[in-house]
């Protein structure tokens, strides 16, 4: 009799394991486990305030298991990865891949497991405007002053790309206008090639800019020359400097501009040139007299001293 209850235990034990292995077995050839692929936009998690990510993947391929019926009902937005920035610091990076998917499915991979990214600092600066004229004015008028009513703007972004602000510029249209006017202009970021530099924010970005147009022959082409400043290397001699454009066109009160036939640059620095290089560097314009632009290219050209 006491045999019984042991023996029955053991029966009912072993029907359930056969029950459990039944059951897994056609849910397996009725719904058996399978791999699957998705493509998943990268999040950007934790990153710090004051920062910027730059040259980021956007998605990763996120590779799953589970069963049919789960993949079937899976979509992109069920799975997600992401970057965890937190403690990350500024400058290139490469950072592990995380990815989470819902219950019943196995992340088997993640590609790529790692990417390289580029973390920037948002920083501002400010910077001098200056001043350039287009079209033709009425009666050939001329540029007699102008005037911003602030000398210069805040410049803000990512650091790496408000390094390359060499110069803001107003482009003041003189299509048409005649005598005194005033017009609100949209001053541009250049850099040191004279190319517009996208991907920062100028504050303001307008300026108020008075102008006073002269009638008459108000205008006249000078000569541009160069100062220098500064040294040198040792061994090193200055071959050449010259400036681009070598003319420029100055505006003015008729007796004034019959006294100049040239303008001179700003003083350049030559500390460090030990080769040939280029500067931009400011004219020097007196009192009353304005120019088609403020800023030239100074092309600097250097060579080994002999050797004694």
């Amino acid at each position: 009799m006491d045999n019984f209850p042991r023996k029955n235990l053991t029966a009912k034990v072993l029907a359930i394991v056969f029950a459990v292995t039944l059951w897994v077995y056609v849910m397996n050839e009725q719904n058996p486990p399978i791999d699957a692929n998705f493509q998943i936009p990268l999040e950007v998690r934790n990153a710090a305030d004051g920062y910027v990510v730059q040259e980021v993947a956007e998605t990763v391929r996120i590779k799953v298991r589970g069963p049919r019926s789960v993949i079937a009902g899976s979509t992109v937005q069920d799975v997600k990865s992401y970057l965890d920035l937190g403690g990350v610091a500024e400058g290139r990076q490469t950072v592990k891949v995380h990815a989470v998917a819902p219950n019943g499915l196995d992340v088997l991979e993640i590609f790529p497991d790692k990417v390289t990214l580029y973390i920037d600092k948002i920083v501002s600066r400010q910077i001098p405007i200056e001043l350039a004229f287009s079209g033709t004015s009425a009666d050939g008028a001329n540029v007699g002053k102008a005037f911003p009513a602030i000398s210069q703007v805040t410049i803000e972004g990512p650091r790496t790309i408000t390094d390359t602000v060499a110069r803001i510029v107003a482009t003041i249209d003189l299509t048409g206008k005649s005598g005194d006017f005033s017009a609100e202009i949209e001053v541009t970021p250049l850099d040191r090639a004279g190319k517009t530099v996208e991907g920062v924010t100028i504050k303001p970005a307008k300026v108020g800019i008075t102008t006073s147009l002269l009638n008459g022959p108000n205008r006249k082409l000078v000569d541009i020359r160069t100062l220098v400043t500064g040294e040198l290397p040792a061994g090193t001699a200055l071959k050449s400097i010259i400036t681009e454009p070598d003319q420029i066109e100055i505006y003015g009160e008729p007796k004034t501009l019959e006294q100049l036939e040239f303008v001179y640059t700003e003083p350049i620095s030559l500390d460090g040139f030990s080769k040939d290089g280029k500067k931009d560097v400011k004219l020097q314009l007196q009192p009353g007299i304005t120019a088609a632009q403020n800023t030239v290219t100074a092309h600097i050209s250097v060579e080994n001293k002999p050797q004694e």
